[in-house]
């Protein structure tokens, strides 16, 4: 479970390579603090997750609290460590591996989850839902049109991510897999890829974090005769990535913040930030939750320049959806901050509405 007292040493361990960097220099940021920095921003994004019309995140009991139509289909979960959501699906792991799942009611494929055991990470993509298991196995169920569920043969899958009929898997030894929708040659990109951490991927674009804190690139925005170039050539001690389409974000163990891709509404300019310990992206929109829990964003309505979220609420973990920012509270609260018109709502107590 994510105990708050786990949640503060990873964090305090974070900030301390923080200060250490703005102290010291980056070069003083070692393989086990970068680690340690890794897992705090993995832990927060696990925390929280947005579909199409709800959000979910999950307190620190174990809960989950979410809005609209998942607030009564995710009531009765406990003990889960985990969480992701896509379109109208969202699922939990529990911590004994188990994993509940639920959907919208206008879902046609066959989605189930019941027989899953000794699962520890879970992604959903749209109606697809995919598990690494602690024995390195990955299952999967649900729409299956580009083979993006088959993954029986997989082993020694330490981590997984999966969007829009792709799914990656990252091997202990740091080499990745793929299966589904293969435009632009992924499948042999990938292929390629050595010491990778982290996976995250749109459509036709993927970006990959290494042990080293650089980044590899893949897909529709590689050729500036595509569109808007991800350019990540000078990338250093990057400790997270998120990427939506055409943006690419990455956080730096000193805990600044880099971007890459369009930047028509600003949503690169994110050169100002500090003390940011967790990242998100989407249309037009880059976020940062820093140290004392205030949300930064660019893009949008601030032409760039970087705006600041109300500070009644301290934020633990950001999910964004087109131009607003949800993100679950240290109190336990779902809170939306609308970033075009300002708009700041607790969403906690709102009626379960589809």
């Amino acid at each position: 479970m994510f105990r708050q007292s786990f949640k503060n040493k990873l964090f305090l361990v974070f900030l301390a390579a923080v200060v250490s960097c703005q102290l010291f220099g980056c070069s003083t940021i070692g393989e086990e603090e970068l680690a340690s920095a890794r897992e705090y921003s993995t832990r927060c994004e696990q925390r929280i997750a947005a579909g199409d019309t709800f959000v979910a995140g999950i307190r620190d009991d174990g809960s989950v609290v979410a809005t609209y139509a998942a607030a009564d289909k995710v009531s009765s979960w406990k003990d889960i460590v985990a969480i992701d959501a896509n379109g109208f699906t969202v699922a939990g792991v529990r911590s004994d591996g188990k994993v509940e799942c639920a959907t919208g009611d206008n879902n046609t494929f066959d989605i189930d989850t019941s027989g899953w055991t000794d699962v520890f990470s879970v992604c959903v993509s749209g109606t697809t839902v995919v598990g690494v298991k602690n024995d390195g196995t990955v299952v999967a169920t649900g729409e299956n049109d580009l083979g993006q569920c088959e993954v029986d043969g997989w082993t020694d899958i330490v981590a997984i991510n999966a969007s829009n009929a792709n799914t990656y898997g990252i091997k202990r030894d740091g080499t990745v897999v793929f299966v589904g929708n293969d435009n632009h040659n992924k499948t042999k990109i990938v292929s390629s890829w050595q010491n990778v951490v982290k996976i995250v991927s749109y459509t036709s674009e993927v970006a990959a974090l290494k042990d080293d804190g650089t980044v590899y690139c893949a897909g529709y925005y590689i050729s500036e005769d595509s569109g808007p170039v991800f350019n990540v050539s000078d990338w250093e001690n990057i400790v997270d990535i998120a990427l939506y389409k055409d943006l690419l974000v990455g956080l730096k163990s000193d805990g600044t913040v880099v971007a890459t891709g369009d930047n028509f509404k600003g949503q690169c300019n994110v050169g100002d930030w500090k003390n940011i310990v967790s990242i998100d992206a989407t249309s037009n929109i880059s976020v940062g939750i820093d140290a004392s829990g205030a949300i930064h964003v660019a893009g949008v309505r601030y032409g760039g320049s970087s705006g600041s979220s109300p500070d009644s609420d301290k934020a633990v973990a950001p999910a964004l959806t087109f131009n607003s920012v949800l993100f679950l509270s240290e109190e336990g609260r779902l809170c939306a901050w609308d970033v075009s018109s300002g708009l700041y709502e607790n969403l906690s107590d709102l009626p379960a509405l589809w």
